[in-house]
């Protein structure tokens, strides 16, 4: 595999950002993504992403496409949850550009079967359950998140 390959495989990889439930419906109904406080954190490790959400009660994982986010948006490097870099999987984008239209770059909106069990019967999470990309994902095993 030449270099370039390689440099163009990472840049083609899903993008993956973490959000609660009742987060998760905000993002929906706003069809926006925004970083308050802070930039936007992404992922290229879906391991990463299912294991933060687990570690912060459950949610749902957001996969957006890269290539297309990169062609309006700075994505770059970054440190999740303000910590140094652990590994070359973090990407953010600054807090003060929302990607929207999200439904633009989204690709797939993915829930574990055991979170999607913890909200299938509360009517606030109609917007999330309805949503026509939310797809049911195996859970992958916690061992060490920052590994992809």
């Amino acid at each position: 595999m030449r270099i370039f390959e390689i440099i163009q495989e990472g840049r083609d990889a899903p993008l993956y950002h973490a959000a609660g439930f009742s987060t998760a419906v905000a993002i929906i109904k706003s069809n926006q993504l925004r970083g308050y406080d802070a930039p936007i954190s992404l992922t290229r490790s879906r391991r990463f992403a299912q294991f933060w959400n687990e570690s912060h009660g459950g949610g749902v994982v957001f996969v957006l496409d890269q290539t297309r986010l990169s062609q309006t948006f700075r994505v770059k490097p970054g440190a999740l949850g303000g910590r140094p870099r652990r590994h070359e999987a973090e990407e953010t984008v600054d807090r003060l550009t929302p990607i929207k239209p999200l439904d633009r770059y989204l690709v797939s909106i993915e829930i574990t079967p055991e979170n999607l069990s913890k909200i299938q019967l509360n009517p606030s999470f109609d917007a999330l359950l309805e949503h026509p990309l939310l797809r049911t994902a195996n859970p992958i095993a916690n061992e060490v998140p920052w590994l992809p």
